[in-house]
């Protein structure tokens, strides 16, 4: 959810999450990492983000799920995903069977095709019921409440998690709990470390907000690949920071330390400004034939501040005269470098 209060069409309102306000976004995510592989902005209940299938009868959530895999390339290929219970339903997962593509997640009781069984019987603590048509699983299981899930790729089987604190005993649960449980966290991993090192400002314009927030999403899905394939060696914050660096240095417009502020436009940085430009004094030349073996030149900084000074040295890039002190200081520093008037 991308955060944003003020008018727009397709703002929606979610009581469950930290921003109830805001833009949606679908995501696909890798399960373990949090990689963001493909990503669709809900602007409306007429928002048809698949490409292949046109119909509208399934609704937004079914059509979102498969315009999503199919415009990332992941159908007809046997990935494992996992969904929760606001996309899961067993239209949808029959659709995902036919695209060889396999399928886990909690369901809600009121989906088409859920069988009664699972809603009318009353569980108690660690009870399970389940029902299978064909590869469809639907489970329902108790612990503290009841959670009712349905997969392509389990059986109707129990497994052990480690124990907890409060019971000596370790917990028995469905083997599809337990693996939606491990693997169900692409998603909320991605927001985690989007929001470690948030780049979201107060704006009155809607599409600077999800710019942003996009922007945030590809600086997780940066530091994701460089643990990936980089050399290491740094964290999350210490490679946002180089990343904040590098767009600094390498920005041709800055705002001019000590600068009056305004709204005139700011021109780009002088060359001489760039601290990597190797700005060296030297001796200079004199001209072929010339019996002064030892020429002396006005130095710029003075000469720009109506003050008369010669000099020997000069900058061997820039070839301009300046004095040791404080010539070549001013002008490589300085945006404005004239000598200041003297009261």
């Amino acid at each position: 959810m991308c955060p944003w209060k003020g008018h727009l069409s397709f703002k929606v309102y979610s009581p469950n999450k930290p921003n109830k306000h805001g833009i949606k976004l679908y995501m696909v995510c890798k399960s373990v990492s949090g990689y963001c592989s493909q990503m669709d902005v809900y602007t409306g209940a007429l928002h048809h983000p698949n490409p292949v299938e046109e119909e509208e009868a399934y609704g937004t959530n079914f059509n979102a799920v498969m315009g999503l895999l199919h415009s990332c390339g992941f159908l007809n290929k046997g990935y494992k995903i996992y969904l929760d219970n606001y996309f899961s339903s067993p239209i949808l997962f029959d659709h995902l069977a036919a695209e060889d593509t396999m399928a886990c997640g909690t369901v809600r009781l009121s989906r088409a095709e859920m069988p009664r069984a699972l809603k009318d019987r009353k569980l108690e603590a660690d009870g399970v019921i389940y029902r299978r048509r064909g590869n469809l699983l639907a489970l329902k299981w108790k612990d503290k409440r009841e959670v009712s899930v349905l997969s392509m790729m389990h059986q109707a089987e129990i497994g052990c998690t480690a124990q907890r604190r409060s019971r000596l005993t370790p917990v028995v649960k469905p083997i599809a709990v337990l693996e939606y449980t491990r693997y169900m966290g692409g998603v909320d991993r991605s927001d985690q470390m989007s929001q470690y090192f948030s780049v979201l400002r107060k704006t009155n314009k809607w599409w600077k907000k999800l710019t942003l927030q996009l922007l945030a999403i590809l600086g997780a899905n940066t530091f994701i690949l460089w643990q990936k394939f980089g050399r290491g060696g740094f964290s999350h914050h210490d490679f946002v920071l180089s990343i904040v660096k590098s767009l600094i240095e390498s920005a041709n417009t800055a705002p001019v330390p000590g600068a009056k502020r305004g709204r005139k436009a700011v021109g780009p940085v002088p060359v001489r400004l760039n601290p990597s430009a190797g700005h060296f004094p030297c001796s200079i030349k004199p001209q072929p034939g010339a019996s002064n073996m030892k020429p002396l030149r006005r130095c710029t900084v003075h000469k720009e501040s109506g003050e008369r000074k010669e000099t020997r040295y000069m900058c061997e890039v820039c070839m301009e005269p300046l004095c040791i002190e404080p010539g070549f200081k001013r002008f490589y520093t300085l945006q404005d470098y004239r000598l200041p008037a003297e009261e």
